[in-house]
């Protein structure tokens, strides 16, 4: 794996949110909040790196099935924004929470999952140098690191 590809960034990524997901899905009720906290921390910097840099790459072309394809993920994303700031109001020790994660969860893996099927291809287009500008910027645009 590159360290700075911007395909293998993302696919880390969603691969550390879905370990999240799985943590907060399966810890007992009073150990929920941490991996939750962690989850809605990775999620918004996850997504503000594919609203500043992957998505605006992609759109650059104008190719309609692309640009279709980026227009489904980001309303996916506020969709997600809004059952997040949901679930962050609820006590995650709660059955209400629990229920509300569980479909907060697949929607998410959904996402993830039409992102790595539509998304990702058109970017391992890219050469490497361009895939490698992009995960810079990614990283930057995250401020994870």
């Amino acid at each position: 794996m590159n360290k700075t590809d911007v395909v293998d960034l993302l696919t880390e990524q969603h691969n550390e949110v879905k370990a999240l997901l799985q943590k907060v899905s399966t810890a007992a009720n009073t150990a929920r909040q941490d991996p939750f906290d962690q989850l809605v921390r990775m999620l918004k910097a996850h997504e503000k790196g594919e609203e500043e840099v992957v998505y605006p790459a992609i759109l650059q072309d104008r190719d309609s099935a692309e640009t279709s394809a980026v227009d489904a993920r980001i309303a996916e994303e506020k969709s997600a924004e809004q059952v997040l700031q949901r679930l962050t109001a609820m006590d995650v020790s709660s059955d209400e929470f629990e229920s509300a994660f569980a479909s907060f969860r697949a929607a998410v893996e959904r996402h993830a999952s039409r992102e790595e099927a539509e998304i990702f291809p058109v970017l391992r287009e890219r050469d490497a140098d361009e895939r490698k500008r992009l995960g810079e910027a990614l990283i930057k645009a995250e401020g994870l690191n």
